[in-house]
């Protein structure tokens, strides 16, 4: 037998789903980014070599400008370039791929689509993952998000704010069928770092439970006003905030 590597993606997606795979420090890698999983779906579907970064390098400027990455940019080369070459790794005319999708829960389904309608497909969720990308990254430099919050001054906050996994609500002695029917909510964790009115440091902790099981933009937009009512009801000095988000997978 030929040994064959395969990456992560395509591990997962032929794995048995009793298998579930752990990191160096025993975590379930879950959770991750909706937009960028099914990104790297679709390559690795298509059995296509380059990841997503290589291929972002065909629709965007060669410094990766900042007004390239929220694709503001009119000197970006166009799709072409990227289309030619990804009609070059073909032979067959149906390419077979998994994608998650969110309906009333979020699964993974098999999809069939000609080669047009996935180079279409690929390029068009690219076009999406960039802006992505690009804040992710900016915002993963934790030297400017631990200077900000060490030197913003007692007017200012620093809101880090990210979704988490939704939960189902259960009932102690519930009755055998209820757990098809069970309610659940959104849970948001919302950490807000600012400074009294004293100039000593706070770290306010908030958790925001919401019914709207649809983690996008106008739920986001509610927790925010949420959020900043509160600071305005208990620290009326603070005049300025600074969020880090990731943003929500659902929103574009």
């Amino acid at each position: 037998m030929t040994d064959l590597k395969i990456g992560l993606t395509k591990f997962c997606s032929l794995r048995p789903k009793w298998c579930v795979f752990t990191g160096a420090s025993g975590t379930h890698l879950v959770c991750v980014c909706t937009i960028q999983q099914n990104v790297t779906l679709l390559i690795h579907g298509a059995s296509i070599e380059e990841d997503y970064k290589e291929l972002m390098s065909y629709i965007v400027c060669e410094g990766e400008g900042r007004e390239c990455m929220p694709r503001h940019c009119d000197k970006c080369p166009s799709k072409d370039n990227l289309v030619q070459f990804l009609q070059s790794k073909f032979e067959e005319d149906i390419v077979e791929y998994s994608q998650w999708v969110l309906t009333d829960q979020t699964e993974m389904i098999r999809c069939l689509s000609s080669v047009s309608e996935f180079i279409d497909k690929l390029i068009e969720k690219l076009n999406k993952l960039i802006p992505q990308s690009y804040i992710a990254k900016s915002q993963a430099s934790f030297f400017f998000f631990f200077n900000l919050k060490g030197m913003a001054s007692s007017n200012t906050a620093v809101i880090s704010m990210e979704f988490s996994e939704n939960y189902a609500f259960t009932i102690q002695d519930e009755a055998q069928g209820y757990r098809w029917t069970s309610d659940s909510c959104t849970i948001h964790p919302v950490m807000v770092h600012c400074k009294n009115t004293n100039h000593e440091k706070l770290i306010l902790p908030l958790c925001i439970i919401s019914d709207d099981l649809k983690h996008d933009a106008s739920l986001v937009y509610e927790i925010q006003k949420t959020a900043t009512a509160f600071l305005g009801e208990n620290y009326p000095h603070i005049t300025n905030i600074h969020y880090f988000s990731d943003g929500c997978c659902w929103a574009v």
